[in-house]
């Protein structure tokens, strides 16, 4: 099964200081090395777990849907269309939470990229 990484950090600055990263000074210009590039990174894999949770709670939902047309068409209730139905709309849900995991788990090995370039440790 595919699973998102684990990324629980919803503070930049505790994230920060948890991965050990400091802040370098440029002697020339004063200004801090890359440190728009780890925030951007860092507020891209916020955004795509948001995005995951919501694929997550829809998954949810709609494996409910399913189960309960499988129900009534078992107990003879319901039709098949609506089984079908169901079926499609959880197959596309579900394709749409593994593209969720793939984007999340992505950003998460852009942020680990850009801070490997900060730190110079891979």
């Amino acid at each position: 099964d595919i699973e998102p990484v684990d990324f629980k950090f919803n503070n930049y600055d505790k994230w920060f200081k948890v991965s050990g990263l400091v802040f370098g000074i440029e002697e020339t210009t004063g200004k801090y090395d890359n440190e728009l590039a780890l925030k951007t990174g860092y507020l891209k894999a916020v955004e795509t777990r948001e995005k995951l949770d919501l694929a997550r709670k829809n998954r949810k939902i709609t494996r409910a849907l399913l189960v309960s047309e499988v129900a009534n068409y078992d107990f003879g209730i319901g039709d098949a269309g609506d089984l079908f139905e169901a079926l499609i709309i959880y197959t596309r849900v579900l394709s749409g939470y593994y593209d969720s995991v793939y984007n999340f788990n992505l950003a998460v090995a852009d942020l680990n990229r850009v801070k490997a370039s900060w730190t110079g440790k891979p």
